[in-house]
This record gives C-alpha cells, sequence and structure tokens, in this order.
C-alpha cells in the first residue's frame, strides 16, 4: 500500500540563469523542493553572499514573499524544511518588493510545483517574469553632478567650486611671489 510519503515528489534544487532582460543586480533564479531530504535534521542551510528573495505559500494559499541579508556561514536548521520555496538571488536589494498580482501567480505555481516536476516551465515562466519586473536603486556613485556637489559640500562644509577657488587664489599668490 501506498503510503503519502510515496506520493511526495523527490527532492529538487535547480538554479537558473535569469533572463535576458533583468537586472543586472540578479545573480540566479532558485527552485528549491524538498521533503525533508536534503535539510534533514542538523544539515545546515545554504548560506550565501547575497541577497535572497524568497517567495513560499502561506496559510491561505496566497504567496508570502521574504528577503534575507547575505549570511557568508551556515546555521543549524532545527527541523527539516517539507515543501516549495522558489526565488532569486540579488547582489543588492531591490528598492520595492513585487506586487500580491505576481506573488499570488507564484503562489499558485508552486501549489503545482509540490507534487511533480510537470509545471517547473510555468514556475519558471513566473519567476522569469518576477525577474524582469523588479527593480533596484541607483548602483553606488551614480549621482547627478548637482548630488555630489551636495555630497562634497556635508563631507568637506564648503562647495567644491569655493575650494576650487581658494586653491586657484593659492597658486597665484604663489607664482606673483619673487624668487630668492
Amino acid at each position: 500500500m501506498l503510503s503519502s510519503s510515496n506520493l511526495m515528489a523527490p527532492p529538487l534544487y535547480l538554479e537558473l540563469a535569469p533572463p535576458d532582460e533583468a537586472a543586472k543586480q540578479i545573480d540566479h533564479l532558485f527552485v528549491f523542493r524538498d521533503t525533508g531530504v536534503l535539510s534533514g535534521g542538523g544539515r545546515g542551510r545554504f548560506a550565501t553572499d547575497l541577497f535572497t528573495l524568497s517567495v513560499t505559500r502561506d496559510d491561505s494559499g496566497g504567496g508570502r514573499v521574504s528577503l534575507a541579508e547575505p549570511r557568508p556561514y551556515c546555521s543549524p536548521r532545527p527541523r527539516p524544511f517539507l515543501g516549495v520555496v522558489a526565488g532569486l538571488r540579488l547582489s543588492s536589494r531591490p528598492q520595492r518588493f513585487p506586487d500580491s498580482k505576481v506573488l499570488d501567480m507564484l503562489a499558485s505555481e508552486l501549489a503545482r510545483v509540490q507534487t511533480g516536476d510537470d509545471d517547473l516551465p510555468a514556475l519558471i515562466a513566473v519567476l522569469d517574469g518576477l525577474a524582469r519586473d523588479l527593480r533596484f536603486a541607483a548602483p553606488p556613485g551614480a549621482y547627478s553632478h548637482r548630488t555630489k556637489r551636495r555630497k562634497v559640500r556635508a563631507e568637506t562644509g564648503v562647495s567644491r567650486l569655493a575650494t576650487l577657488r581658494r586653491f586657484r587664489r593659492a597658486l597665484g599668490q604663489l607664482a606673483s611671489r619673487p624668487c630668492r
């Protein structure tokens, strides 16, 4: 006689390249499904130096998103994980989370993948859509000239223009001195 554990799909971990149109901050997409085999008692969680944007199903059947900070080391897992998680590994924090419509689509695809691999292409297509829609803030150092001037003024207490004028005046005074 078959038990419910025999009907469960085998464990699966996939890493996928993001679509070409995705932001450069997206390192890869992943799908993690486990029946307790991959994450059995005492084994560590996956450690990563990237942000992990994960989507799981909540109690109401909708999608629940979480953003985990980079972790350079594994932490012990208190109990095996049972279920499916899909998400993206990111090199920087996104500007905002995806809207609830995208999360609900992901949650319904996660439910389909729970028991088999037949719906993996549909789940990957929804993940690709999420990767295309995800927006990030401007990369560090990508400031307008006005913002750069404000930053210099805030850090030094004077504007860059005033600093340049003082420097040119000092050069002029040095140049006008007679040589001995």
